[in-house]
Order: C-alpha cells, then structure tokens, then sequence
C-alpha cells in the first residue's frame, strides 16, 4: 500500500472566487500518482508527467485550480476531499475544462466551472473513444456542461451513483451531437 504524499494538510477552506471575482483564484491542492508516488503541482502537469501512463488514477486534494485540462492519457482523475473543496476552473474561458481525447478515461468529485467561451464544455468527450464518464461533479457557469461529440460510445453521465449537479451553463446542460455518436447514457 502505497502512503499518501507527506506534504498534504486536509483542508477546510472556503471555496474560492472565480477568475475575475475579487482577489481572483488561487491554487492550494497537490496531485498525487499514487502508481508512480510522484506528487504534481496541477492536474496538466500529472498527466504529462512521463511515469503516468494509461490505467493510473490522479488524486486531486483540495483546492482551486485555473486550468485547461488536456486528458491525453486513459486516466481516472478523482478528487480526494469531493467536489465542495476540489475546483477546476478554466484559465481560458475560451477553452474546455476537462478535454478528454482517449477512452476509459473517468472525471469524479469536482466542481467545474467557467469554460464559457462559445461552444465550450466543462467537460467534453470528443473523438472516436469508448467509456468515458463522470461522476459526483458539479458542473456549473459553463457554455455547456458536458459535451460528448464525434464518434464516442459508451459515455456515462450520471447513473444512481454519481450525484452529478449539472445547472447554470449558457447552452446545454449535456450536449450529444456528432457522426456516430452513439450508445451514451445520460441518467437521473
């Protein structure tokens, strides 16, 4: 058994601002790989990191982090301290939260906002992948909230387990669109 990173402190901190709000964000998480022990200072920077290959999981403790989240890799990234504590918000409104372009990739107990730039999602699926889900999200103040796209198959968003809150985004809640998208599943 692998022991959590010695350098974290459970936080009970209050959510912070949005980008823009007064006093703007500010980060006070760490990432940690619990496969490869390395501990990371932001999500992106976890999954580039070389030793995180398909199949690990990323925990995120709790905090705010501005980021732009490209999920190039087959990856669970969960957070540990659950969606009130743990915040991804977009750095680039212009830009997707979590981008994820491979399958089997998981996003779970987050709250994710501001990726309210035109046609952007606080999570988008996109591309000719399979199993893609998230669970125990709030997804909020975003264009869309979640976008699966392109070819993907066999995307989860929601199910009795998951308690995703999905609400206050400009254009769709869930947006499924594309050439043969297909077998998704969308439940309360």
């Amino acid at each position: 058994v692998v022991a959590e990173p010695e350098n974290y402190t459970t936080y009970s901190k209050a959510p912070q601002p949005p980008a823009g709000a007064s006093g703007g964000p500010v980060r006070v998480g760490t990432v940690w790989n619990p496969a490869s022990e390395e501990v990371y200072g932001v999500i992106q920077e976890g999954i580039d990191a070389e030793n995180t290959v398909d199949g690990h999981t990323l925990r995120v403790y709790a905090g705010t982090y501005p980021e732009n989240v490209d999920v190039t890799k087959s990856l669970t990234i969960e957070s540990v301290d659950g969606r009130e504590t743990t915040i991804v918000q977009a750095a680039q409104a212009s830009d997707y939260v979590f981008d994820c372009s491979r399958s089997n990739t998981a996003i779970r107990g987050f709250r994710i906002h501001n990726a309210t730039g035109e046609g952007k999602a606080g999570v988008r699926f996109d591309g000719t992948i399979t199993r893609g889900s998230v669970g125990d999200c709030e997804i909020t103040f975003n264009h869309h909230g979640i976008e699966v796209s392109g070819g993907v198959s066999g995307t989860v968003v929601g199910g009795p387990e998951a308690r995703n809150v999905i609400a206050a985004n400009n254009g769709h809640g869930v947006y499924v669109h594309g050439w043969a998208t297909a077998n998704n599943r969308v439940q309360n």
